[in-house]
C-alpha cells in the first residue's frame, strides 16, 4: 500500500526480446549472459517450495531480518553468510531496510541500498488479499548453492483490487563457481510504469560501494523461461584493500541501555573485507557525543595492519556518563584503504538513572517529530509499529507508555482509536511472542500532535529479556510520530500482514514511543555488598575468573545474556574461585549476578 506515489498502469509490458544476450565486464570483472546466448545458461527451474523455508513478514515495501544461508558466498571481494530479502524483488548482503520506487538504477553509489542483487526490483506487493504470493529460501548443501524463490507475486496497483499481474522468479547463488543465476518461470503481463521514475523495474547486480555493477534490464521485463547468469571473473580486474568497522556494541549495531555511575565497555570489530591485504597502519577512532553534538569521549588506537578476510576486536572503555542519549561513532582510516564509503559507523547508547522513582526508556530524543507513519486501511487490518527494549537491570516494572500521536494527512477530524500492546520477546529468535498487556485509547480521548500517556491497568514486571511496546492503528486518521534525527536505534519493527518484521526504515528513523519503568533493584544500592568477590579480566575474550577467595560465604553465580537468558549457573564455595568459559558463546554484553547471604551484586561483562 502506497501513500505518496500515483502510478500509471502500462497497458503492454516491454519485453526483453532484443539482440543483446551478454554484457560486461564491470570494473571488477563480472560478466553476464542469458539463456539466449550460445554460451549462456540453460533455464532449469528448481522448485524449493517443498524443501525450503517460507519467509514470514514480507508485506509492502519492506524486508525481513537477515536470513542465514548456511554457507559463505563470495561476492565481489567479500564473503557473506547471510542475506536480506526484500518484498520488492531484491536481495542484499547489507542490512538494507527498504528499497522502493523510484528505484535506483544499477549501479548507483549511495542509493537506497547498495550490495544488491536485483532479479526483479520493481513495485511488488506480498500481502494483498486474494493473492497467493510467497517467498521461499533453501540451502542445497549437496550442490553447494543457496536459492531464493518468489512465487506468484503481483505488482502493487492503485486500482482495485490493489494488485495486478503475476511473477515467479528465483535467485541461485552457487558456491562451486561464485556465480549468480536469475531464473524467470512467469512474468507479467504488465507492470506499473511511472513516467516520473527512471527505473520502475531493474535487473542486475551491484557491489558494496554501489559504484560497480551490471545492469541487464531497465524498464524491461524478462521473459518467462529465461535465465540470466553472472560469472565471477576468472581474472579479477581490481585489487581492493578495504578496512571497515564491521560492528559496534553488538553485531546488529543496535542501541543499548546503560546505567549512570557505571563505565561502559564498548566492543568493536574492525575487518579487512577487501581482496587485498591492508599493510599500512589502521587508525581506529571512537567519539561519543551527546544530542547537542558535544564530544563527551574520544579515544583512538592503531592496528598495524590486517590481512584480507581477517578482523580484530577492540574494546573502548568509556567512563561513566550522565543520563541522556549519545551517539557512538567509530571511524577507520588507512593509507591503503580505497573504499572510504564504509569507513564510518554510528550507533546509539542510552544512559539512565535507575535510582529515580520513574525511569524513562526510549530511543526518541523527545523533540517534536519530523515525520510520521501510518497505513491506509490500517484500522481494519491491525497495522502498527513497535520498539524493542532490553532494560539495563532486572527486575523492573513497566507502568505506563508515552506515544506521540499525529493526525494522518487525509483525515483532519475524528481521530481514530488506537491500541497499545506489550509483548514478551519469547517468539522465535526473540521476536514478539506472548501478549503481556493491552490498552485502548478511545476516539476523542486524546489530543493529537502531542505525547499521549497511557497507564497500564496491570503493570508488567520484567525479570529477564526484553519487551516490545507496540502501537496498533485503529483507523485511517491516526499516525505515529517518527524522527530521523540521529542517532538511530535500529530497534524498530512494523506489524503488517499478521506478523512483525524489522521496520523498513529502521536504519534511518525511530518511533516516538517511551516506556516508563519503576522499581529497578538489581545492581542498585548493592555495590558495597559482596565487594570482596572479584570478576576479572573485564573486558575479556570469553574466559574470565570469579574470585571468591576473600569471601567467607558460598557465592551463587548466574550469568545472563544481554536479553536476560540464563547462560550458566554455579555455586562457588567460600575461599575459592572459578573460571568461566564463554569463548564459544556470542560476543557481546553479559550480566554476572552474584548473590550470598550478604546480598546481591550484578556486574556487566564484555566478551569480545
Amino acid at each position: 500500500m502506497k501513500k505518496i506515489y500515483f502510478l500509471l498502469l502500462a497497458g503492454v509490458a516491454t519485453l526483453s526480446g532484443f539482440a543483446q544476450t551478454s554484457g560486461g565486464p564491470d570494473a571488477y570483472g563480472y560478466e553476464w549472459r542469458n539463456s539466449n546466448d550460445a554460451q549462456g545458461p540453460t533455464y532449469n527451474w528448481i522448485d524449493i517450495t517443498t524443501l525450503g523455508t517460507q519467509v514470514v513478514g514480507l508485506t509492502d515495501d519492506n524486508s525481513v531480518a537477515f536470513v542465514p544461508m548456511g554457507m559463505n558466498f563470495h561476492y565481489y571481494w567479500v564473503d557473506y553468510n547471510q542475506i536480506k530479502i526484500g518484498s520488492n524483488g531484491w536481495l542484499s548482503f547489507n542490512n538494507v531496510a527498504n528499497v522502493a520506487h523510484c528505484f535506483p538504477t544499477i549501479p548507483t553509489a549511495g542509493g537506497a541500498g547498495d550490495n544488491i542483487l536485483a532479479p526483479l526490483m520493481t513495485d511488488l506487493i506480498m500481502n494483498a488479499g486474494g493473492t497467493s504470493a510467497e517467498v521461499w529460501y533453501y540451502h542445497d548443501a549437496i550442490n553447494e548453492q543457496f536459492i531464493v524463490s518468489y512465487v506468484n507475486v503481483p505488482w502493487w496497483s492503485a486500482s482495485a483490487p490493489g494488485y495486478v499481474g503475476n511473477n515467479t522468479f528465483q535467485v541461485i547463488l552457487s558456491n562451486q563457481d561464485s556465480s549468480i543465476t536469475f531464473q524467470y518461470q512467469e512474468t507479467g503481463p504488465t507492470f506499473n510504469d511511472n513516467a516520473g521514475c527512471a527505473a520502475d523495474l531493474e535487473v542486475g547486480i551491484e557491489n558494496i560501494t554501489g559504484n560497480i555493477g551490471l545492469e541487464v534490464y531497465n524498464e524491461t521485463l524478462p521473459l518467462a523461461n529465461e535465465a540470466i547468469k553472472f560469472y565471477y571473473p576468472s581474472t579479477v580486474l581490481l585489487q581492493v584493500p578495504d578496512v571497515t568497522p564491521v560492528w559496534a556494541q553488538n553485531t546488529g549495531n543496535q542501541a543499548e541501555f546503560n546505567l549512570t555511575g557505571m563505565p561502559i565497555a564498548i566492543p568493536v570489530e574492525i575487518g579487512s573485507v577487501g581482496n587485498a591485504d591492508v599493510t599500512s597502519s589502521i587508525t581506529v577512532e571512537m567519539t561519543v557525543r551527546d544530542l547537542g553534538f558535544t564530544q563527551q569521549f574520544f579515544k583512538d588506537t592503531v592496528i598495524s595492519g590486517l590481512a584480507a578476510g581477517t578482523s580484530e576486536n577492540i574494546v573502548f572503555n568509556v567512563p561513566a556518563l550522565a543520563a541522556g542519549q549519545y551517539s557512538v561513532e567509530v571511524v577507520t582510516t588507512s593509507n591503503d584503504d580505497i573504499n572510504p564509503s564504509n569507513n564510518s559507523l554510528t550507533t546509539e547508547i542510552e544512559v539512565v538513572d535507575a535510582t529515580q522513582p520513574s525511569v524513562q526508556l526510549s530511543y526518541a530524543s523527545q523533540n517534536a517529530p519530523d515525520g510520521s507513519i501510518s497505513w491506509s486501511g490500517g484500522g481494519s487490518n491491525g497495522e502498527g509499529v513497535a520498539i524493542y527494549i532490553i532494560p539495563p537491570a532486572y527486575p523492573t516494572t513497566l507502568e505506563s507508555v508515552d506515544m506521540y500521536i499525529q493526525q494522518a494527512a487525509l483525515e483532519l477530524s475524528n481521530q481514530s482509536a488506537y491500541s497499545i500492546e506489550v509483548l514478551a520477546d519469547n517468539g522465535i529468535g526473540n521476536t514478539p511472542g506472548t501478549l503481556l498487556a493491552t490498552e485502548t485509547e478511545a476516539q476523542g480521548s486524546y489530543t493529537p500532535s502531542d505525547w499521549v500517556t497511557t497507564t497500564l491497568t496491570t503493570p508488567v514486571v520484567i525479570t529477564s529479556g526484553g519487551i516490545y511496546i507496540a502501537w496498533k492503528m485503529g483507523g485511517d486518521s491516526v499516525a505515529m510520530g517518527t524522527e530521523s534525527f540521529g542517532p538511530i536505534s535500529r530497534r524498530t519493527y512494523e506489524f503488517l500482514g499478521g506478523s512483525y518484521s524489522p521496520y523498513r526504515n529502521s536504519t534511518v528513523e525511530d518511533f516516538l514511543i517511551n516506556g516508563n519503568f519503576k522499581d529497578f533493584t538489581v545492581g542498585l544500592n548493592e555495590v558495597s555488598d559482596l565487594g570482596e568477590v572479584k570478576v576479572y579480566p573485564n573486558p575479556n575474550k570469553g574466559i574470565f575468573t570469579i574470585d571468591a577467595t576473600s569471601s567467607n560465604e558460598i557465592v551463587n553465580v548466574t550469568i545472563l545474556s544481554i536479553i536476560g537468558q540464563e547462560v550458566e549457573h554455579l555455586s562457588i564455595k567460600k575461599g575459592q574461585k572459578s573460571m568461566i568459559d564463554l569463548s564459544q558463546a556470542n560476543k557481546g554484553i553479559y550480566f554476572v549476578k552474584l548473590s550470598s547471604s550478604k546480598g546481591t551484586r550484578t556486574e556487566r561483562v564484555v566478551v569480545y
